[in-house]
């Protein structure tokens, strides 16, 4: 998925070759997010995100699950086969208020509701806006948390059971107020090493399940700039998509690189 703004965005199926993306097949899909199920349906709610929907091989759209009255935002769908959305109400992303409502829900292979998480042991609510989601191996659910329209954010690590295990605001060495934290994905290794792109200071963050940091590696050192997108494939190689500055003639490029975490 390729541009989110109206009229640039593009849906592509295509295969990693050596050195280039062979385009199987373009779809007339518009999303913020979208997943892949063991039936080769995409996952995505198209705007305003009232209700999820699923795209066969064949083109056939069918719906899923009706969000109504909340908006979907981030689709992630497990390795054991559950599918969690996160998902907000309707009417103005920012400021948060008391009356906001900002869930992560997980749903079973037959998309009925298994449990929703809002707040925490305290009564505090746990997410701004769930922009995007992971999960290990343990089912421990990862969240993309973007506090205000600047995608300032966190990440914020929670257990099978809602319980909250942390909530990662970045390195202080280098993210300051002047340079936050600006979290656009996550993802996570075999051995449940979390990875976080840090677009703005051309950065991954890695993690342990307890939200330590156990590495950091500058991507503008190896020539990758403004990372973004972040997915592991089936054969454990990591794939960064990046964005480009405004202006710039150069398109955005994706990468693909060996994992040593």
């Amino acid at each position: 998925m390729g541009n989110c703004e109206l009229g640039k965005h593009k849906f592509t199926k295509g295969k990693l070759l050596k050195a280039s993306l062979k385009v199987l097949l373009n779809y007339n899909i518009r999303c913020i997010d979208f997943t892949v199920n063991n039936k080769n349906e995409i996952l995505f709610a198209a705007p305003p995100g009232k209700e999820l929907l699923a795209v066969s091989a064949s083109g056939s759209v069918k719906s899923v699950i009706q969000a109504s009255p909340m908006v979907i935002l981030a689709i992630h769908l497990t390795k054991h086969g559950d599918l969690i959305i996160g998902m907000r109400d309707q009417g103005q992303k920012y400021p948060i208020t008391e009356r906001s409502s900002r869930q992560v829900a997980i749903f079973d292979e037959k998309y009925t509701r298994k449990s929703v998480f809002e707040f925490d042991s305290t009564g505090k609510k746990l997410f701004n806006y769930a922009g995007r989601i992971a999960t290990d191996s343990n089912d421990y659910v990862y969240v993309v948390d973007w506090m205000d329209n600047d995608l300032r954010g966190q990440i914020v690590g929670i257990n099978k059971s809602g319980h909250k295990i942390f909530s990662y605001t970045g390195h202080p060495f280098y993210n300051t107020d002047d340079v936050p934290l600006v979290p656009l994905d996550i993802a996570v290794t075999p051995s449940d090493v979390i990875l976080i792109s840090d677009r703005n200071n051309h950065t991954l963050h890695a993690l342990n399940p307890k939200g330590e940091l156990c590495g950091i590696q500058l991507t503008q050192n190896i020539g990758i700039i403004l990372p973004y997108s972040l997915s592991v494939d089936s054969e454990g190689f990591l794939v960064i998509g990046c964005t480009s500055y405004n202006g710039e003639d150069d398109k955005a490029k994706i990468f693909v690189v060996k994992l040593l975490v």
